[in-house]
C-alpha cells in the first residue's frame, strides 16, 4: 500500500487517528482539507501541537505559531478532536520546580484561541 493511501485505509478501520506529523511542522491548509476529504463523516483527528511551541519556545512568545496552527487545522471542522501537547523532559536548568512549569502552563492556557465552537479542555 502506498503511503498516500494510509489515511483512507485507517478511516475504514478506525474512528480516529493521531497525526504525529503536526509535531514536526504545521500542515498546509491544503493538506488539512485533503484529510477531511479522505475520511468519512464522524472521523476525528487528534493532532500534536508543533514542537516549536512545546520544545523550543516552551509556551512563551508562541502566539503566532499557535495562531497559525489553530487556524490551519480549523478547516477540519467537526473532525478536529483533541490537540496533544507533548513536552520534553524538563530538568532543573529549565524549571527549578514543577510550580514554575504549571504557572507557565496556566498562563498559556488563558491565551488559547477559540476555533469555531471548539474549546480547549485542560486537565493537569
Amino acid at each position: 500500500m502506498k503511503s498516500a493511501d494510509y489515511l483512507t485505509y485507517y478511516s475504514r478501520h478506525f474512528d480516529t487517528v493521531e497525526v504525529d506529523s503536526t509535531f514536526y511542522r504545521c500542515p498546509t491548509i491544503e493538506a488539512a482539507r485533503n484529510w477531511t476529504l479522505k475520511t468519512p463523516p464522524g472521523f476525528i483527528f487528534s493532532l500534536k501541537i508543533p514542537q516549536t511551541i512545546t520544545h523550543q519556545k516552551i509556551l512563551v512568545d508562541c502566539e503566532n505559531e499557535l495562531g497559525e496552527f489553530v487556524s490551519t487545522v480549523g478547516v477540519l471542522g467537526e473532525k478536529l478532536g483533541p490537540m496533544v501537547f507533548q513536552f520534553p523532559f524538563f530538568n532543573d536548568s529549565t524549571f527549578s520546580s514543577h510550580v514554575q512549569f504549571v504557572a507557565r502552563l496556566q498562563a498559556f492556557f488563558k491565551k488559547l484561541p477559540r476555533v469555531g465552537s471548539y474549546r480547549f479542555a485542560v486537565e493537569i
